[in-house]
């Protein structure tokens, strides 16, 4: 990446370079005393053009590059199997900053994902009438400050040791859900996956999961 800003860099220089020397031949029609054109309005637009060329590629280079480290992408993805005979509410984590929550509101037939957010708690509130799917991929620039996640934390000193808050709800109290949660947050050199898989009963719980796995490039 180091290479490519250096690129954008070279670019910048030798375009405004020719473009200068463009408009010396406008000017002058020649360098100097020595180097005379025959024909200056030819050289001079040539010079231009290759220097307004050079520019216009530095500057896309330096919004590529610009676009690509200040834009987060958030991945969540949701499965449950239903084993019961009524429909369950899950309360499960959710990304911390609520620009990626307008794209956590979906459905899926009559079942359905939103973000619930409170004084004391947020989550991802799913309504399952029967086995369902969510995945959801959504960015945004600039990046958020806030890259974390509700509902996880390490409980231990271990830092293997951590746990996800799951709330669940039935009429069917002997409900029992299969759960599938990823959530990954990425940010150019620095990337947050979190897994969780586990067999969830109605009432509150404090559920083991792996602990979040770090990219940093």
């Amino acid at each position: 990446m180091l290479t490519v800003g250096y690129l954008s860099f070279f670019l910048f220089g030798f375009g405004a370079l020719f473009i200068f020397l463009g408009l010396v031949i406008l000017t002058k029609r020649r360098l100097g005393n020595y180097v005379r054109f025959r024909k200056p309005m030819a050289a001079a637009v040539t010079a231009l053009v290759v220097g307004s060329v050079a520019v216009s590629a530095g500057v896309g280079i330096t919004t590529f590059l610009w676009t690509e480290q200040t834009t987060t992408s958030m991945y969540y993805r949701v499965a449950v199997q239903v084993n019961g005979t009524s429909p369950v509410i899950l309360h499960l984590p959710a990304p911390g900053d609520p620009r990626f929550w307008n794209a956590l509101s979906v459905t899926d037939s009559t079942s359905s994902l939103r973000v619930n957010h409170t004084l004391t708690d947020t989550y991802a509130l799913l309504h399952a009438t029967g086995n369902v799917t969510f995945e959801v991929l959504s960015s945004f620039t600039p990046s958020p400050s806030n890259q974390s996640v509700s509902r996880v934390a390490q409980t231990g000193d271990s830092y293997r040791d951590w746990n996800a808050s799951i709330d669940m709800s039935s009429a069917d109290p002997g409900a029992i859900v299969a759960l599938t949660l990823e959530i990954r947050l990425d940010n150019y050199c620095y990337g947050l996956r979190y897994q969780f898989m586990a067999i969830i009963h109605v009432g509150s719980a404090q559920y083991p999961m792996e602990p979040p796995s770090i990219v940093v490039c």
